[in-house]
């Protein structure tokens, strides 16, 4: 799946999760590049911080980090939660291709916050789908 294919999926999965949630589940999201000894590479971001992302998006990252490290080299499908991403730390991650990420986020909310809530189930069947269709049809980024 191309680049710009790939960013229509997102945006549409996306907002498929919050209307299943019924409110804003991930309010931002961002793509990263990750190959294993070089410092990961950010291709793309949509949300609140637009302005300010360059220069805080590897601090934000830190909670997220062990999380993707310990899946070693990253493939489409893979996916996982952070518990105590509160506030701008990253909640979620889906690899949508070879050493290429996608990492999701609720600036206000952790992910117990967010899952707290009795429609997340239907928001999780949502992002599934979104892991699962990256798991077949890998990205194929810049």
């Amino acid at each position: 799946m191309l680049f710009d294919a790939a960013q229509q999926l997102i945006r549409r999965q996306v907002s498929e999760m919050n209307k299943a949630y019924g409110a804003t589940l991930f309010d931002e999201y961002a793509i990263l590049r990750i190959k294993g000894g070089r410092p990961a590479q950010l291709l793309g971001y949509q949300g609140p911080r637009e302005a300010e992302i360059r220069d805080v998006w590897q601090d934000d990252l830190k909670m997220l980090s062990p999380e993707i490290r310990g899946a070693g080299r990253i493939v489409g499908g893979e996916f996982g939660f952070i518990r105590d991403g509160l506030g701008s730390y990253f909640d979620a991650f889906v690899g949508i291709g070879q050493d290429q990420v996608l990492l999701l986020n609720h600036t206000a909310k952790s992910i117990d916050d967010l899952t707290a809530n009795p429609r997340w189930l239907a928001a999780q069947a949502e992002f599934l789908k979104l892991s699962h269709t990256f798991g077949v049809t890998p990205a194929e980024l810049p």
